[in-house]
């Protein structure tokens, strides 16, 4: 029967799990702001193109697809494809030194008015280009296998998470990048009176693989692990607890402008010892690039 699942949840196994919780979330934490006091300072940048050209400036926008730069002659953006390398300084010197180390010519005049032009025109923005953001919401359409799958074999999970895009994942090559993932969701499996459903957060990290053949479209993947407070309930009782949650995503996703579009299969695995709880999912939502 479905409800051969202890009826209660001990002391101990409520004080590791909010132990396991704790730990999790001071890990996370601690990565984000490492990350991102590594890429607050930035100031001037240096772009290799493929034909072994550079173009200095500052950047003011970096995703999967494009590269907006700002210089004394304006705002260029540049097709991700026909770039080689992109190096983020502090400051002008520190393009002389890249651009000396590449072996091309140097005009010091030219990278200085460059810098300072950049720098004049984007002020009022207070840097905020150095950091990329999206906002997604996704609905989830969930197979259980398993224990379970008998007796609560499908169910249904809405899901809201936001991206961190690191610019600093952006700077050595162009058929790649990455970000950390923050996810709120809901799962809510069900098959006559049998239920079990609640909230569930995770956090991790999402991998960016652009389409060479399409410069609106990149292959994605992402890996997330958390808590999540479940109510199982069947005819006769009801149970409730928290448990480890591991999720992982692969599929694609279409970028126009600063919309997207995207399919994933989604894997949900919530811990259990006697009756863990698996899940493949067919996820699709869209999202906010800002």
């Amino acid at each position: 029967m479905f409800f051969t699942l202890k009826p209660l949840v001990t002391r101990k196994t409520q004080r590791e799990s909010s132990k396991m919780k704790i730990n999790f979330h001071i890990i996370y934490i601690t990565i984000f702001t490492i990350l991102y006091i590594s890429t607050a300072n930035l100031k001037a940048d240096v772009i290799l193109f493929n034909n072994k050209t550079v173009m200095n400036g500052k950047l003011i926008e970096l995703n999967d697809n494009s590269v907006v730069i700002k210089n004394a002659y304006g705002i260029f953006k540049l097709n991700r494809k026909k770039i080689e390398n992109l190096f983020i300084t502090d400051n002008y010197k520190k393009d002389i030194e890249v651009i000396s180390k590449l072996n091309l010519e140097v005009d010091t005049d030219e990278l200085k008015k460059n810098f300072i032009e950049g720098e004049k025109k984007d002020k009022k923005k207070n840097n905020s280009y150095l950091i990329n953001h999206a906002l997604n919401i996704s609905t989830a359409y969930n197979f259980l296998f398993g224990p379970f799958k008998n007796e609560i074999p499908k169910g249904v999970s809405l899901h809201l998470y936001y991206n961190y895009f690191l610019p600093a994942s952006l700077k050595h090559k162009k058929k790649f990048n990455y970000s950390i993932i923050n996810e709120f969701g809901y799962v809510y499996f069900f098959k006559n009176q049998n239920i079990i459903h609640g909230p569930e957060l995770s956090s991790g990290l999402s991998f960016n693989f652009p389409n060479q053949a399409n410069m609106f479209g990149s292959f994605t993947m992402a890996l997330s692990t958390g808590a999540t407070y479940l109510d199982i309930k069947s005819k006769n009782q009801t149970v409730t607890k928290f448990k480890f949650i591991l999720q992982t995503l692969v599929g694609y996703e279409y970028v126009i402008k600063r919309y997207k579009l995207f399919f994933h299969l989604r894997y949900i695995y919530i811990e259990d010892k006697e009756f863990p709880l698996h899940s493949l999912a067919l996820n699709t939502g869209c999202g906010f690039l800002f």
